[in-house]
């Protein structure tokens, strides 16, 4: 397994987290001891944002999922208990008239 959070390059992490997001998944992390000191406040962001979505959809099916812009950088999707989020993976702050999401950011 080699597609755990912690192993990346902070700038992938943020997109890792954003994909865990996206899905509904939950994420990975993999450390040596030495790097808990390092990595431990990155972790517990992670993993603070990326459990506030899978607590809420985790075992539920997915039943919609759709590109938002043309460039495919900011996505939504909606699993059937209800739960819904909206990702941007890009650089500025989407709007759509309804709806706002800043970069590399989920709602």
């Amino acid at each position: 397994w080699t597609d755990y959070a912690s192993r990346f390059s902070p700038s992938i992490w943020e997109q890792k987290d954003l994909q865990y997001i996206l899905y509904g998944t939950q994420p990975m992390y993999l450390f040596k001891d030495e790097a808990w000191a390092r990595q431990k406040e990155a972790i517990a962001t992670s993993y603070r944002n990326v459990t506030s979505v899978s607590r809420i959809v985790a075992g539920h099916e997915m039943v919609d999922h759709m590109l938002l812009n043309k460039e495919g950088s900011v996505q939504r999707t909606r699993w059937d208990n209800g739960g819904d989020v909206i990702v941007n993976f890009g650089d500025t702050p989407f709007h759509d008239g309804t709806v706002q999401v800043g970069p590399k950011s989920f709602r």
